[in-house]
């Protein structure tokens, strides 16, 4: 496939970046992987005679390119204060930190693909270096590597299929939100249909990996399912809340209006859209849902549509992330194990509010 050409003048500033210790550890984990011995162990003897130059090209050289740029890593995180808040030590909660991580990089690539987005933390999208087929290789290739890091944790048989049930019903919800992120446009559905839609999506995406993040540590701990289950609902609304910190941001943030090109290019319905269906008349929603039309055709510039949003839901927004924002904290206070590890988490979430703006 030759690869698509790139306009780089639009690609984002790079997100703020891991801390070195996150990034040294994902990369030393793909050379363990990359070793010979490794390959032979998991592939099988004919693939660890296959020259190490061919397995960079094929393979290792693009989830590289991938899991070395800057990232927020939010997600591990939020597995170490989970970890914590349920008995965990100072260690263990780095694999369950680096399973999420490698998870939410793969969903990016495939995400990107789907999108067909210009850049990605900073960079161009991989498929765009890449091309398709490689890259959509190392988004799939990545789902399947937790499954490798649960193994090296040793841990007992009940908590590592808890941890795989999790993972697995995860991906499942996670594939269905982006069914729907995909297949939905925002001037073919109805106003009132527009907040169901949006609210399944975040939940099913964002919200179910946050879920995820939340409820491992508890799993691969031991801890009971109805402990599982609290952190579980903890981290899905908190997924919600950065779902529209990250919707609200495209829109009134100049540095990130790749991401408002790519949604209202695809008609994607966004938390804007509730917000805008919420305030606006029938007749205000339906010029709007046009104007919609109008720039997916390429008829209309996306601007138009991306400073309207904002004027109409712009303070609505923030009000509507807030409460969510602290319908979480709210929820995550029974689970912490002292008023100072509460107050660890809201700062960290008002580090995030920070950095989306």
């Amino acid at each position: 496939m030759s690869q698509p050409a790139r306009n780089l003048a639009a690609i984002p500033a790079a997100e703020a970046p891991r801390t070195p210790s996150e990034t040294t550890m994902l990369l030393r984990l793909l050379d363990e992987l990359a070793s010979q011995e490794a390959i032979a162990r998991l592939l099988g003897p004919e693939a660890a005679r296959v020259e190490r130059a061919l397995w960079d090209t094929a393979l290792l050289e693009p989830v590289r390119n991938f899991l070395s740029r800057p990232g927020k890593s939010f997600r591990l995180r939020l597995a170490r204060w989970c970890w914590k808040a349920v008995g965990g030590g100072d260690t263990g909660w780095e694999n369950i930190g680096l399973l999420l991580e490698v998870i939410h990089a793969g969903s990016l690539i495939v995400d990107d693909i789907q999108d067909e987005a210009l850049a990605r933390r900073g960079s161009p999208a991989l498929h765009r270096l890449y091309g398709m087929p490689l890259a959509l290789n190392a988004g799939n290739w990545l789902y399947f590597w937790p499954t490798l890091i649960i193994e090296n944790m040793a841990l007992d048989a009940e908590a590592e299929r808890t941890l795989h049930r999790l993972i697995g019903r995860t991906m499942w919800q996670c594939h269905g939100g982006q069914a729907l992120d995909i297949s939905l446009r925002v001037e073919d559905l109805a106003q009132a249909a527009i907040a169901p839609a949006v609210a399944a999506n975040a939940a099913l995406k964002t919200g179910a990996l946050m879920g995820l993040a939340a409820a491992a540590p508890a799993a691969a701990l031991g801890c009971s399912s109805y402990d599982a289950a609290r952190f579980a609902s903890f981290g899905r609304e908190l997924g919600v809340g950065l779902q529209m910190m990250d919707d609200l941001s495209s829109i009134t943030r100049e540095e990130r209006a790749e991401k408002a090109r790519e949604d209202l290019h695809h008609g994607t319905p966004t938390w804007p859209w509730v917000w805008a269906a919420a305030r606006c008349t029938p007749p205000e929603f339906a010029a709007m849902q046009s104007l919609a039309r109008r720039v997916r055709e390429h008829e209309s510039h996306y601007l138009l549509l991306r400073n309207a949003l904002r004027d109409h839901v712009e303070q609505a927004g923030r009000a509507a992330m807030r409460r969510q924002v602290n319908k979480a904290l709210a929820a995550a206070v029974p689970l912490a194990r002292s008023a100072r590890d509460a107050d660890l988490l809201r700062r960290e979430i008002e580090r995030l509010e920070a950095a989306y703006g």
